[in-house]
Protein backbone atom coordinates (compact mmCIF):
# COMPACT_ATOMS: atom_id res chain seq x y z
CA UNK A 1 0.00 0.00 0.00
CA UNK A 2 1.49 3.96 -1.12
CA UNK A 3 0.72 7.03 0.24
CA UNK A 4 3.16 8.06 -1.60
CA UNK A 5 0.30 9.23 -4.99
CA UNK A 6 -1.96 10.66 -2.37
CA UNK A 7 -1.70 14.56 -1.87
CA UNK A 8 -2.38 16.12 1.98
CA UNK A 9 -5.51 17.61 0.69
CA UNK A 10 -6.64 13.72 -0.62
CA UNK A 11 -5.38 12.06 2.99
CA UNK A 12 -7.33 14.84 5.05
CA UNK A 13 -10.67 14.51 2.76
CA UNK A 14 -10.34 10.76 3.28
CA UNK A 15 -10.21 10.94 7.00
CA UNK A 16 -12.90 13.48 7.51
CA UNK A 17 -15.12 11.42 4.85
CA UNK A 18 -14.41 8.82 7.21
CA UNK A 19 -15.05 10.29 9.97
CA UNK A 20 -18.60 11.79 8.24
CA UNK A 21 -19.46 7.89 7.85
CA UNK A 22 -18.95 7.11 11.64
CA UNK A 23 -20.56 9.35 12.62
CA UNK A 24 -23.42 8.24 10.85
CA UNK A 25 -23.15 4.81 11.58
CA UNK A 26 -23.14 5.89 15.68
CA UNK A 27 -26.35 7.81 14.69
CA UNK A 28 -28.25 4.78 13.38
CA UNK A 29 -26.96 2.21 15.90
CA UNK A 30 -28.15 4.81 18.54
CA UNK A 31 -31.57 4.83 16.45
CA UNK A 32 -31.83 1.62 16.72
CA UNK A 33 -31.30 1.52 20.37
CA UNK A 34 -34.38 3.97 20.89
CA UNK A 35 -36.60 1.75 18.29
CA UNK A 36 -35.64 -1.52 20.30
CA UNK A 37 -38.09 -1.01 22.91
CA UNK A 38 -40.90 -0.91 20.13
CA UNK A 39 -39.93 -4.17 18.00
CA UNK A 40 -40.98 -7.36 18.62
CA UNK A 41 -38.23 -9.48 16.81
CA UNK A 42 -35.34 -8.18 18.90
CA UNK A 43 -32.99 -10.23 17.74
CA UNK A 44 -33.89 -10.38 13.68
CA UNK A 45 -34.23 -6.37 14.35
CA UNK A 46 -30.67 -5.98 16.01
CA UNK A 47 -29.08 -8.28 13.04
CA UNK A 48 -30.90 -6.76 10.59
CA UNK A 49 -29.81 -2.81 11.51
CA UNK A 50 -26.31 -4.16 11.87
CA UNK A 51 -25.94 -6.01 8.71
CA UNK A 52 -27.40 -2.74 7.19
CA UNK A 53 -25.36 -0.44 8.75
CA UNK A 54 -22.24 -2.49 7.72
CA UNK A 55 -23.14 -2.61 4.46
CA UNK A 56 -23.63 0.95 4.26
CA UNK A 57 -20.16 1.55 5.83
CA UNK A 58 -18.26 -1.20 3.43
CA UNK A 59 -20.19 0.31 0.15
CA UNK A 60 -19.85 3.99 0.69
CA UNK A 61 -16.51 3.55 1.81
CA UNK A 62 -15.77 1.52 -1.28
CA UNK A 63 -17.17 4.24 -3.47
CA UNK A 64 -15.75 7.00 -1.61
CA UNK A 65 -12.43 5.43 -1.80
CA UNK A 66 -12.18 5.22 -5.47
CA UNK A 67 -11.39 1.58 -5.82
CA UNK A 68 -7.80 2.79 -3.75
CA UNK A 69 -6.72 0.55 -0.92
CA UNK A 70 -4.64 3.32 0.77
CA UNK A 71 -7.90 5.63 0.61
CA UNK A 72 -9.84 2.97 2.47
CA UNK A 73 -7.53 2.55 5.07
CA UNK A 74 -7.92 6.39 5.37
CA UNK A 75 -11.41 6.21 5.78
CA UNK A 76 -11.40 3.38 7.82
CA UNK A 77 -9.22 4.75 10.69
CA UNK A 78 -11.13 8.20 9.98
CA UNK A 79 -14.40 5.84 11.27
CA UNK A 80 -12.12 4.61 13.73
CA UNK A 81 -11.64 8.06 15.19
CA UNK A 82 -15.13 9.15 15.31
CA UNK A 83 -15.97 5.78 16.91
CA UNK A 84 -13.49 6.43 19.46
CA UNK A 85 -14.77 10.13 19.64
CA UNK A 86 -18.28 9.09 20.48
CA UNK A 87 -17.31 6.43 22.83
CA UNK A 88 -15.15 8.92 24.92
CA UNK A 89 -18.32 11.75 24.71
CA UNK A 90 -20.70 9.31 25.55
CA UNK A 91 -19.01 7.80 28.83
CA UNK A 92 -18.37 11.75 30.15
CA UNK A 93 -21.67 11.95 29.94
CA UNK A 94 -22.64 8.67 31.88
CA UNK A 95 -20.27 9.68 34.51
CA UNK A 96 -21.10 13.70 34.77
CA UNK A 97 -25.13 11.71 35.14
CA UNK A 98 -23.59 9.39 37.63
CA UNK A 99 -21.94 12.36 40.06
CA UNK A 100 -25.04 14.80 39.57
CA UNK A 101 -27.50 11.76 40.78
CA UNK A 102 -24.76 11.25 43.52
CA UNK A 103 -24.73 14.85 44.51
CA UNK A 104 -28.62 14.87 44.35
CA UNK A 105 -28.90 12.25 46.65
CA UNK A 106 -26.32 13.46 49.14
CA UNK A 107 -28.28 16.64 48.96
CA UNK A 108 -31.65 14.94 49.92
CA UNK A 109 -30.10 12.71 53.05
Amino acid sequence: MNFEHLTILQMFLSLITGLGLGLIYMYLLWKTVLYLPKVKSKGRFLFLSAALRIFFLIFFATVLSFGEASRFLLIFIGFILARLLVERQVKKSIVQLAQNKKRKKEKND
